[in-house]
């Protein structure tokens, strides 16, 4: 936390819990200056009691440890596979997608134009997290003043489609975000999260 420094001792470092819908801080913990936020997830997360919730986690959270908490405690996890994991992301990049039908929404608005496609498949055996259900594609193009984007993401989840339908699982991606707008960028450089989301809340953007 910028600003928050005192005398000697650092400025404090903390792990959040964020709900999706409200954007509300439910609890957080400080990470000891002696390790990272990876174990102070895994500490601010046994603080709930996360029975059918969805949690969502920034991509250095995607750890087997971390996967096998969660479901343990009959909770859903939605992982990214981004730079830090680069061979797993490369892989997921690599699967039979274009053979995969996918579902698609366009946002328009501010100016801009924005389509989602989502496709999933069946987790393939040799990605190692416990509780591993699907892989996710999330393909975004996004179109400003004719000036066209592309980018994909692929998220594992550990639940099966039926308990909630591609776009549901997009909208849980796409909220997982707020976390900068109504946290990081107010608080001026806070730690990354973790944020849950109800299974029960349609189209929930976690909360």
């Amino acid at each position: 936390m910028r600003g928050a420094k005192n005398g000697a001792a650092g400025a404090p470092h903390l792990v959040a819990a964020l709900t999706h819908g409200s954007g509300l801080v439910v609890r957080q913990v400080r990470v000891d200056a002696k390790t990272d936020e990876i174990p102070a997830a895994r500490d601010l997360l046994g603080l709930f009691d996360l029975g059918g919730m969805v949690v969502t986690l920034d991509a250095m959270h995607t750890q087997t440890k971390t996967a096998e908490f969660i479901t343990d405690r009959g909770a859903d996890y939605v992982f990214m596979a981004k730079d830090n994991q680069p061979t797993l992301k490369a892989q997921l990049a690599a699967l039979a997608w274009r053979d995969v039908p996918g579902r698609s929404h366009t946002d328009r608005g501010h100016g801009r134009t924005v389509t989602r496609t989502v496709k999933a498949l069946a987790a393939p055996a040799w990605i190692e997290f416990p509780g591993r259900c699907q892989v996710l594609q999330i393909r975004r193009t996004r179109t400003v003043k004719g000036k066209r984007g592309v980018e994909a993401v692929c998220p594992i989840r550990s639940a099966p489609m039926e308990r909630s339908d591609l776009m549901t699982v997009a909208e849980w991606i796409q909220g997982h975000w707020g976390i900068e707008t109504r946290l990081h960028h107010v608080r001026c450089g806070t730690s990354p999260t973790t944020r849950t989301a109800p299974r029960s809340e349609p189209g929930t953007r976690r909360p």
